[in-house]
């Protein structure tokens, strides 16, 4: 009895201890996710990953991450102990020198670089600096959350920290792991309620929850945080790695995989064409642009985005085959058109999309077939047309049965346009230029009776569509080329027409129509917000740069360059260069769609591309993009490596002294090399010119 009276006063005391340890400890403070959105509107990301993987991490303006899809995300906080306060980012931008990698910078204290992403597992590396006359004393804390950075708030899961492989395990899988121990590290849980409780709550008090472990369950909100406690002397400095797997991997399988596989960074991809102008947010985000193009190939094919859009479109794989190529990955196209050689359905028409067989969106025949032009004509493999020749004579018959001798019928088109029982003429601009591209075709493979049949389709498609814009017109009153017969007030008249400047070629930039029309959409959809288009109610950046095209084509340069600079000037991911499909008027998140945007990347590449260098003809037009800025004394010019349909091209304009100053290397035009400067006409210069003095004026 006396034995067990021991035992029982012990236990009590040890509750009573327990209790007083438990009480004593200071509770959470307010959520530094207070703000956090529950879906992925109004948030923006970018990513990091690897080329056909279909695997990618978000990221986070902050340089927080989510390894996967459904994964918890893992955040970031630098904590100043001695000034009592987060310290904010400063700086975001991307290292492309080797590889894709976000940067954030804290301002005189450090930078965190990544995720650096390889085949099964990324990093993350802050490198805290003291760059004062004093000492710095510093707290990193990297957190584990279930708010997930493009999507909503992940279904709570157990979560636990390892302290033999210093790893942070949610759901029995790896989220991240530290390369070096850290001074303390936690799990809590906590019930949801009206307000967010999370770890967070403890970042800058003291000390941390005593738990190692946290239960999940349908009203419990999970998290876990590892905090780094930094003493710097003056011009000393720490570096501190996370790693996380980017599949579910258990603790077993994560201590063979961890750093072990690895594959090269896409830094050689990014280094195919290259370019120098003053305004150096174009390189950064021609680099970013292309590293994303790359990145968005999933199974060979190109996806125009990681989440919502994962899957393959027809359209956009026209606009990003165009870019892919622009920036010299020709390599990465024909598996595509391969894909959509496969989706042509037995009456010859195609569905807009892999995972469909309605053919309901009428531009998918016409951007079939330039695709496959497209790709001929940069090549020149004949054999290889031969081969796509009876998908691109099926694709004429149908476009021919359908529109039965009229303009194209009432169709889904490009979804964004308005209803699908209305007819579009978007969908006759393209099929108009699919038709020509394969009548040409026809011609190169010896066929000139199809030739001849199809050209005259062609014909017959634009002259009734000309004849349904002008009955559009005068029964609405209005001087523009409208969306469509019966849909002539939204900004779908912009949108709808980009195309039939760039890249279809079917409208007359010379014709009093054409300029009218563009005229009107720069006066009601772009002007009012200094160079933003405005569609349905959102800005869309990648439908603005498309227009710029439209712009460029009209020798309106300054106008591209206000679409060109608007957009860089609002980057939703403020230096990550990565926007959305539709972007809000209010505060720039996602507002439809997906990000990063393919068809954004693909828009903004070629914009730039052309800006600098485009075929016309047979010449080889220069400069006709630069806007004046970009011309002042001193100022350099240059395009590396460019493909054309006549090889690479590479010229350099150094301006100085009233002149601009061009050496010319690489493909020579079959025509002539046109050289396009601001106020001035254009200067032709022979294909086997290799320098010359160009006066400004």
């Amino acid at each position: 009895m006396r034995r067990a009276a021991i035992v029982a006063a012990a236990l009590i005391a040890a509750a009573i201890v327990l209790f007083w340890w438990r009480s004593s400890a200071p509770g959470p403070g307010e959520s530094l996710f207070a703000d956090w959105r529950p879906g992925a509107n109004g948030k923006a990301w970018s990513i990091a990953g690897q080329p056909n993987s279909g695997k990618w991490v978000f990221v986070d303006p902050s340089g927080a991450y989510q390894p996967r899809r459904d994964s918890y995300s893992v955040h970031f906080f630098l904590y100043d102990r001695d000034r009592g306060r987060l310290c904010t980012p400063t700086f975001r931008g991307i290292d492309s020198l080797y590889d894709l990698i976000p940067v954030v910078t804290w301002r005189g204290i450090g930078e965190l670089r990544g995720p650096a992403v390889r085949s099964r597992w990324c990093r993350s590396e802050a490198l805290i600096t003291n760059g004062g006359r004093s000492m710095r004393r510093l707290s990193l804390f990297v957190v584990a959350v279930p708010y997930q950075i493009a999507g909503p708030l992940r279904g709570s899961e157990d979560v636990s920290y390892d302290t033999r492989s210093r790893s942070v395990v949610v759901g029995g899988k790896v989220l991240f792991s530290c390369e070096d121990r850290p001074d303390a590290h936690a799990a809590f849980g906590a019930p949801t309620g009206p307000s967010l409780c999370d770890i967070t709550g403890y970042v800058g008090r003291e000390p941390l929850p005593r738990s190692r472990s946290a239960a999940g369950g349908p009203r419990v909100i999970t998290s876990a945080a590892v905090r780094y406690d930094i003493v710097l002397a003056p011009g000393r400095g720490r570096r501190i790695v996370i790693a996380s797997p980017t599949e579910p991997t258990g603790l077993a399988k994560w201590s063979k995989l961890r750093y072990a596989d690895s594959l090269p960074g896409i830094g050689s991809r990014l280094n195919l064409v290259g370019l120098e102008v003053p305004d150096k947010r174009c390189e950064r985000c021609f680099r970013a642009s292309v590293g994303y193009l790359t990145l968005l190939m999933r199974d060979g094919n190109p996806a125009p985005g990681p989440t919502k859009y994962r899957g393959f479109w027809v359209r956009d794989c026209a606009y990003m085959a165009d870019a892919l190529y622009y920036s010299g990955q020709q390599d990465l196209i024909p598996r595509a058109l391969e894909t959509i050689r496969k989706m042509q359905l037995p009456n010859g028409g195609f569905p807009p999309k892999l995972d469909t067989k309605k053919d309901d969106e009428l531009d998918a025949p016409g951007e079939s077939i330039y695709a496959f032009v497209q790709y001929y004509r940069r090549t020149h493999d004949r054999e290889w047309l031969r081969r796509q020749w009876s998908c691109i004579e099926a694709a004429c018959r149908y476009i021919r049965d359908e529109r039965a001798g009229g303009i194209l019928p009432a169709s889904v088109s490009a979804e964004d346009l308005g209803e699908e029982l209305r007819q579009h003429y978007w969908d006759d601009f393209w099929c108009v230029r699919g038709l020509r591209d394969a009548a040409y075709a026809a011609n190169v493979l010896g066929k000139p009776g199809d030739a001849k049949w199809i050209s005259a389709e062609a014909d017959s498609l634009l002259s009734a569509t000309r004849a349904s814009i002008r009955e559009a017109m005068a029964k609405h009153s209005i001087e523009y080329v409208p969306n469509g017969p019966d849909e002539v007030t939204s900004s779908a008249m912009a949108r709808g027409t980009s195309c039939a400047l760039w890249p279809c070629a079917v409208l007359d930039p010379d014709d009093r129509l054409t300029r009218t029309s563009f005229e009107v959409y720069w006066r009601k959809w772009i002007a009012p917000s200094g160079g933003g288009f405005v569609h349905k109610g959102n800005y869309w950046p990648y439908a603005g740069l498309d227009l710029a095209q439209g712009y460029l084509m009209l020798g309106q340069r300054e106008r591209a360059w206000k679409i060109l600079d608007w957009t860089l000037a609002h980057d939703p991911t403020d230096g990550f260069y990565a926007w959305p499909e539709g972007m809000s008027r209010d505060g720039l998140g996602l507002a439809e769609g997906d990000m990063p945007h393919g068809w954004m990347c693909a828009a903004y590449v070629s914009l730039v591309r052309n800006m600098l260098v485009r075929e016309s003809g047979g010449d080889l037009v220069l400069l006709s993009g630069a806007p004046k800025r970009w011309l002042q004394p001193g100022a350099v010019v240059s395009a590396e490596r460019f493909p054309t349909e006549f090889g690479p091209v590479s010229y350099r304009a150094v301006v100085g002294g009233g002149v601009v100053k061009l050496s010319i290397s690489g493909a020579r035009p079959k025509g002539s090399y046109r050289v396009c400067l601001p106020g001035r006409a254009d200067v032709i210069l022979s294909s086997y010119t290799r320098s010359a003095s160009i006066p400004l004026r």
